[in-house]
């Protein structure tokens, strides 16, 4: 069995593909500039006045983020 290294956020795990990062991490870090952009939306209401549901990509719950999603 070959040894792997792992991501260097902490809690990932994932097996690393450019720069210490695993291909979800670095995929961010190339488009946001940051590894872990979105994480902070998670847990929130959808950004939506009057929504009130849990987000679900973006700032956005499901229903918002597949229109975004559609329309972008």
């Amino acid at each position: 069995m070959t040894a792997f290294k792992a991501c260097k956020i902490e809690g990932c795990g994932k097996k690393v593909v450019g720069r210490e990062l695993c291909s979800a991490h670095y995929s961010k870090l190339m488009k946001y500039g940051d590894p872990l952009a979105g994480r902070e939306n998670k847990g929130g209401e959808c950004s939506i006045l009057g929504c009130g549901k849990p987000v679900k990509g973006l700032t956005y719950c499901a229903m918002h983020y597949e229109r975004f999603q559609k329309t972008r």
